[in-house]
């Protein structure tokens, strides 16, 4: 046996190792967790019906009188009633729309949302100020508008009746945070960028023209932000509102949280990361099952996924399945951080080693990017 494929061999026996002792480690602390306080053990239809509204303090909380606002009261007040109207038109929306909308942005009781742009509103003046609301935008836009890309470009998650409209409707809702962000700046200057096929593509022409991600370091764009104050704040609460009460977006959420259940199941369905046994992967997925906070996936389950002549039956595959549609589209998302996670602590515990490439097998890191470059 040649030494490069000694070192191979011995770099996937330490991974093996290495997933053993991980399965075992949560194997051993599972029932405790499961136990304890830090688990709801709830699906996502009781989730749903148990789902709270969104309470008063989650605005008031930024309204103080040891505050020193930067704005005159007119404007301030103005700031805070139309916070209350998005937070009241959340709250009249079903139990299921109000649960998926803020399951996927939750704006109001998020620190790096209301924590972040009230703040910079209401106190921050200048420069400061407009970095903090351009990257706010910004983030946010790129955000939806890369997800919404990604659903429109798998028409298997459509049906053939209605993937036309939905795809259109997805598609303007891109187009009106797109409009939205363009109306940070002064009007002279976003007509001085070549006409684009959509508002979607002129944000990005505006914002690339300084190289990926560089915006922020160039105050030249700030210096383009709209002169108007009044006008000014209105766009920030329109943008606001926009990304949490479009009619668009529980479509939107629905969407994304199918996409995200299918990425997580495509994981044991099929051999696609390169280097890594197939029944390595549902082990770390099981793994990662003994500490999720939401539900119990019970110990038949986990006990298929880590055996080698079950983990990938049909009927194990089922009851993943099933499990998997129990979960909230917050819990899932975590699911395929903690697996992401975990893969790549195993995987840097192993030896360096170079490798062909094989067919169209990718590593962990290039099937996850897919998913992470886009938040």
């Amino acid at each position: 046996m040649e030494k490069k494929d000694q070192r191979s061999l011995v770099g996937k026996e330490i991974f093996k190792a290495n997933v053993d002792y991980f399965v075992k480690g949560r194997q051993k602390k599972s029932k405790q967790w499961f136990e304890s306080d830090k688990i709801s053990n709830l699906t996502l239809v009781q989730l749903i019906n148990k789902t709270s509204i969104l309470s008063e303090n989650t605005v008031e909380n930024f309204f103080s009188k040891e505050h020193q606002y930067q704005l005159d009261k007119q404007t301030v007040e103005m700031v805070r009633s139309t916070m209350h109207i998005i937070r009241k038109k959340i709250n009249d929306f079903s139990p299921q729309k109000r649960f998926f909308i803020l399951e996927t942005i939750d704006f109001f009781r998020s620190k790096t949302h209301i924590g972040r742009l009230l703040p910079a509103m209401l106190v921050l003046k200048g420069e400061k100020q407009k970095r903090e609301i351009l990257e706010f935008f910004y983030s946010t836009f790129n955000t939806l508008n890369k997800n919404v890309e990604t659903i429109i470009s798998t028409p298997e998650m459509f049906k053939t009746e209605s993937l036309h409209v939905e795809r259109g409707s997805l598609y303007s809702f891109s187009i009106d945070v797109a409009k939205l962000v363009l109306q940070l700046f002064k009007e002279d200057y976003v007509s001085k960028f070549n006409y684009s096929a959509s508002e979607v593509e002129l944000v990005k022409k505006v914002f690339n023209q300084f190289g990926p991600g560089k915006f922020l370091a160039n105050p030249f764009l700030l210096s383009q932000f709209s002169e108007n104050e009044n006008e000014f704040y209105k766009t920030i609460l329109s943008f606001v509102s926009t990304i949490q009460t479009h009619d668009v977006l529980f479509l939107y959420a629905q969407k994304r949280h199918v996409y995200y259940k299918r990425f997580l199941l495509s994981l044991v369905q099929s051999n696609r990361i390169k280097e890594i046994d197939p029944i390595d992967i549902s082990r770390v997925f099981a793994g990662c099952l003994l500490k999720n906070p939401q539900l119990d996936p019970g110990e038949s389950l986990v006990n298929r996924m880590i055996d080698e002549d079950q983990f990938n039956k049909p009927k194990t595959l089922k009851a993943l399945v099933r499990y998997i549609n129990d979960l909230s589209p917050s819990s899932v998302y975590m699911l395929i951080n903690n697996i992401r996670s975990t893969l790549q602590t195993i995987s840097n515990k192993r030896p360096k080693q170079k490798t062909k490439h094989e067919g169209k097998k990718k590593t962990a890191k290039d099937i996850f990017s897919n998913i992470w470059k886009k938040q």
